[in-house]
């Protein structure tokens, strides 16, 4: 973005006077011309005023946790929307702009092309009914469409001009082959996979599942806090994919908001795996968005394995309660003063064993001594939202405003009370856990996390260990299962990613992706 700029100096009265009478003149012109672009608009706006709506009602529709458990929470979604995409893809926002102009009838193979008036053209199986244009990055466009044989509303991701970059080929290669091979509730599910009727294509189709919001819009909403179970429940989730994905052998490498699909149901998706690797020496330390990236990436190690994404975790926990990062730091060095000023000074011995940089050894030897901070002196937010809370029994004991429970849903299962505060806008949501009181609850929140922000990777608990912490007890209880802690059957095979690609052998590669998935 370019910033505005100021201009100094003093100002000359009839140069000033001069400049808002053209102003006036210009305004005059364009009433004018926007009562004709109102006439014609008169026309057409019931043709679009279902997308409007549609727009509208997504946004501001209830945010629900609805397995079968006591969790009946409601929060609204207010923000900017991003569906169906990786961290790349940019929701459109507008969908109006985007309006289909034509449909092709179907080729030879079955395929019909959907134009857009971007001229944006999708190509698509003749099962597939393209809706609209709902993301936009740069590798290409994502659109919402009703597959036909089974009435799903999918994604369908077209990554273009795929071989014009033999890095971010790659990148997507290894997310093709990823999603392929990883099979889980929490992550992101391969549902189709096509090229192009052209031989000579240099375009990708990847149709995924379409989730209708993502954790950085949610967190991005001035209007919406969420409540503590739902913290809770995108944890659990998010660590199950972690378990499930490490068991693997594949680190994510990238856990950040825009990373992490929800919908209304408050099913939580990990998507993007382009930066994923598999554990091992001799790997780059330059991943990870900054903010959550663990201390031993800002320190140049180039060993690590899934602990990387543990720290990432606990980042995204504190955010959740904050809707702000723990470490926004504004470059290297900052990123580390931010992480010293919470936890004090590491121990070079005991946990920077594997650093092996003598500049980045150097640099924590000229630091300044500091001691580990409670949570509240850097992040009292999260401590306020505890303190205010009112906790009750998932039996029925309630506090002195017990009247005010909304009661018990079909199936005898309670629902949350929904409490307002602050300004119309704002929600607050009462959860219990076991009885215990704000404080008490507090204090095992920053236990996990602490246990979690660890200078030592060694010494972070891992996904299944966190999995088990008291924190998560009562929501792993109602809302988790075996099927969501489970583990993966093999590893990932890494041997194509440590070789370099030429644009002809990552053409083949794909095509025996695409050959393999639809055999």
């Amino acid at each position: 973005m370019k910033k505005k700029g100021s201009e100094g100096g003093s100002v000359n009265p009839m140069r000033e006077k001069n400049y808002f009478g053209a102003c006036l003149h210009v305004h005059k012109l364009i009433a004018a011309k926007q009562i004709i672009i109102d006439l014609l608009f008169h026309f057409i706006i019931i043709y679009f005023l279902d997308f409007a709506f549609l727009d509208w009602f997504l946004v501001t529709t209830a945010f629900r946790i609805t397995p079968s458990c006591a969790f009946h929470i409601v929060a609204r979604l207010i923000g900017q929307r991003k569906r169906g995409g990786s961290s790349n893809i940019e929701s459109a926002g507008q969908p109006w702009r985007e309006m289909l102009t034509h449909v092709s009838a179907p080729d030879p193979e079955g395929r019909v092309t959907y134009t857009f008036n971007t001229q944006s053209r999708v190509e698509v199986p003749q099962r597939y009914e393209v809706r609209s244009i709902v993301g936009r990055g740069a590798y290409g466009i994502v659109c919402s469409a009703v597959d036909t044989a089974t009435g799903d509303t999918v994604a369908v991701k077209k990554i273009s001009n795929i071989f014009g970059d033999v890095v971010d080929g790659k990148r997507i290669l290894r997310e093709v082959k990823l999603l392929g091979f990883l099979k889980h509730p929490n992550l992101l599910s391969l549902k189709d996979l096509y090229r192009p009727s052209d031989p000579g294509f240099s375009d990708v189709y990847i149709v995924t599942e379409l989730m209708s919001s993502d954790l950085q819009a949610i967190l991005r909403s001035k209007s919406v806090k969420l409540a503590e179970v739902h913290c809770q429940y995108f944890t659990y989730q998010l660590l199950c994919a972690l378990r499930y994905i490490h068991s693997a052998n594949v680190i994510h490498r990238d856990l950040k908001p825009a990373n992490i699909l929800t919908n209304s149901e408050c099913d939580l998706k990990l998507c993007d795996f382009g930066l994923a690797r598999g554990g091992g020496p001799n790997m780059t330390h330059y991943v990870v968005t900054r903010w959550y990236r663990p201390p031993e990436l800002l320190l140049l190690s180039d060993e690590y394995d899934g602990a990387v994404d543990l720290w990432g975790m606990a980042c995204l926990a504190v955010e959740m309660f904050t809707r702000k990062p723990l470490f926004p730091g504004r470059d290297y060095i900052h990123q580390l003063n931010l992480i010293t000023d919470l936890l004090g000074l590491p121990d070079i011995v005991r946990d920077l064993s594997q650093i092996r940089s003598p500049e980045a050894i150097s640099y924590v030897r000229s630091l300044p001594v500091k001691e580990r901070r409670p949570l509240e002196s850097v992040c009292p937010e999260v401590r306020e939202r505890y303190m205010a809370s009112i906790c009750y029994t998932m039996e029925g004991r309630d506090d002195e405003n017990s009247d005010e429970r909304e009661g018990i849903e079909e199936g005898g299962e309670e629902t949350q009370r929904e409490e307002i505060y602050g300004d119309a806008n704002t929600t607050r949501t009462q959860a219990n856990q076991d009885g215990r009181n704000g404080e008490e609850r507090y204090a095992l929140f920053k236990d996990f996390l602490f246990r979690l922000l660890m200078y030592n990777p060694k010494e972070r608990m891992t996904a299944k260990e966190a999995l088990a912490h008291p924190w998560l007890r009562e929501v792993r209880a109602n809302c988790g299962g075996e099927e969501f802690e489970t583990e993966a059957g093999e590893q990932f095979f890494w041997e194509f990613d440590s070789t370099e690609l030429s644009a002809v052998q990552l053409r083949q590669l794909l095509m025996n992706e695409i050959i393999k998935y639809n055999e």
